[in-house]
């Protein structure tokens, strides 16, 4: 048997993080951490719930926070490596002792986790380690987030999607699930709900997020490297076939990020006596690319492609449609 080759981690840097650090984009990051909100037991989701209480959050706002937010500010520049991890062709697995020596995804949950469960720790650092460690579990599942290095995960891999020029990085970011999904809520329930309790003991036999760094990029090579024609028109047939790979990741992502939180504050562990306010749930509402209302779901204005989004982030030019008659802000 071929003695199995470990290689260094080719760093990238920011340039990763400045083009395309947002794995799974905005609803990939909300259905990960939704998933992982339904699966939290009494005492972790009373800590969680208490801490994003003291911003007044959500655990998939939070999640998505990192690339909302943190993304623009200088002071959070030097965590731009801990959105992904590189591979060499061949490496076969992660190798801590080769690691990039500024950080990556798998020290990105490592650093975060220890943080978020320290409860000698101020709220509001463990509030924004939250925020990290659930938006770079997310990551660790996007495969290309676990890539080779010599093409910046994906990003030099130029396809066509949909007759538009892209790259394969950004088709596996969102381009496959917004091709099939516009309802993010419907589409994370509809996929925890398929989570059987079977499916969960396999997803959580390895909880080390180097075994999760390596299952992902043995789905890059099998999924998208082996495969890759350079050129290669993409549409519909390619999101049908690659559409179940996505939902499996977006699902043990989920899995994994409550199994983490759960094993952190135990049923056992008492949990601090502070009150826990409620999380008002944001009210989704509904808008075209380019029409000039919102609407409520059911609208016959939604029969073309239409997105969902908070009623609280609808633009200032939108105004509410006069038929269906949405919630007003």
């Amino acid at each position: 048997m071929l003695k199995r080759l470990l290689v260094s981690i080719v760093c990238l840097g920011s340039l990763l993080w400045a083009s395309t650090a947002q794995a799974w984009g905005k609803h990939g990051h909300y259905v990960v951490a939704w998933i992982a909100y339904q699966r939290l037991e009494p005492a972790a989701k009373a800590e969680i719930d208490r801490l994003l209480a003291t911003e007044r959050t959500t655990l998939w706002d939070a999640a998505y926070w990192p690339d909302e937010v943190a993304r623009g500010l200088p002071q959070y520049k030097h965590i731009a490596p801990y959105h992904y991890v590189n591979f060499v062709e061949g490496q076969g697995e992660y190798d801590a002792t080769r690691a990039n020596s500024n950080g990556d995804v798998v020290q990105g949950i490592e650093r975060y986790a220890a943080i978020v469960g320290d409860k000698s720790k101020p709220d509001s650092d463990r509030l924004e380690a939250l925020r990290f460690l659930s938006h770079f579990v997310g990551d660790i599942h996007q495969p290309l987030h676990a890539g080779r290095g010599a093409d910046r995960g994906g990003n030099d891999l130029k396809v066509t999607f949909y007759n538009r020029r892209t790259n394969m990085h950004a088709v596996w970011d969102s381009g496959i699930m917004d091709r099939s999904h516009t309802d993010w809520n419907g589409f994370a329930a509809d996929l925890n709900g398929l989570i059987r309790p079977q499916d969960v003991e396999s997803y959580i036999e390895d909880m080390n997020p180097a075994g999760w760094a390596n299952e992902s990029y043995r789905l890059a090579e099998d999924e998208i490297y082996d495969e890759f024609e350079p050129d290669e028109p993409l549409a519909k047939a390619f999101v049908d076939e690659k559409l179940p790979v996505v939902e499996d990741q977006l699902s043990i992502a989920g899995v994994r990020l409550a199994t983490m939180l759960n094993r952190m504050f135990p049923g056992n562990t008492p949990v601090s006596d502070l009150p826990v306010q409620p999380v008002e749930e944001p009210v989704t509402v509904y808008v075209t690319p380019s029409g000039s209302k919102y609407h409520a779901a059911g609208c016959r204005y939604l029969k073309g492609r239409h997105s969902p989004v908070a009623l609280d982030e609808v633009g200032a030019g939108k105004g509410p449609c006069s038929v269906c008659n949405p919630p007003q802000r």
